[in-house]
């Protein structure tokens, strides 16, 4: 009897693990989901920002820090928080690389897993 109740506990014990796994693996695969949205809100955001800045000087800004820097005569276009991404990287930005059709700058992030990952853009 003593070896059925081990062998009863062990499988119990074996099921909570492996519950426990699921849970966790369901949990971070959802949280990776919720933080791809709010990737997509921030470079959303930076967008408009950047597009105000074009839109008040004519030209991109140089880097995205010109947008949260403001100066005597520009009040800040957007606040330092959507600099950085819910992966706690920078956002990247490229002022040089236009898209085609409308003129805009490449703002983006890597994801989760830079290089695997993919892009979160204000292209897509």
């Amino acid at each position: 009897m003593k070896s059925s109740n081990v062998k009863t506990l062990l499988l119990l014990v074996l099921l909570f693990a492996a519950s426990g796994l699921v849970i966790w693996f369901g949990y971070k695969a959802i949280l990776n989901e919720r933080h791809k949205g709010t990737a997509r809100s921030d470079v959303a955001a930076i967008d408009r920002a950047a597009t105000a800045y074009h839109s008040k000087h004519s030209e991109w800004p140089s880097q995205l820090d010109v947008l949260i820097a403001g100066s005597e005569n520009d009040n800040p276009f957007c606040g330092p928080d959507p600099l950085t991404d819910p992966w706690g990287r920078r956002y990247q930005y490229d002022p040089k690389q236009v898209h085609p059709s409308s003129g805009k700058p490449l703002i983006w992030t890597e994801g989760l897993e830079p290089g695997k990952s993919a892009k979160i853009s204000n292209w897509d």
